[in-house]
């Protein structure tokens, strides 16, 4: 299924989950299903901005004052990757804003 997601939709991790940075990767374990997930660094920088909730508009800022990415290109791939997380039982959606 494929989400849609809106620059005011909040994304968190899941609380049964325990990640770990890795030079400039990160490795999440996901409690309940036991399995483990690598990311690479663009993704263990969104995973550790999404500790706690927060409006993707507030991710997509927080990447652009850390990387180099085009606008479009940024918002398409955040997406991309968040709904691979929620495929995966990763995250929390809720639309709205951050409280």
């Amino acid at each position: 299924m494929k989400r849609t997601f809106l620059p005011n939709t909040t994304v968190a991790a899941v609380k049964d989950q325990v990640y770990s940075n890795l030079e400039q990767e990160a490795v999440v374990l996901h409690f309940k299903k036991g399995i483990y997930y690598g990311m690479n660094s663009m993704g263990s920088f969104i995973w550790g901005t999404i500790q706690a909730p927060r409006a993707i508009h507030e991710i997509e800022e927080a990447i652009h004052k850390e990387y180099a990415v085009d606008g479009s290109r940024c918002q398409q791939e955040l997406f991309r990757f968040l709904r691979e997380l929620a495929q995966r039982d990763l995250i929390e959606i809720r639309p709205g804003t951050t409280p």
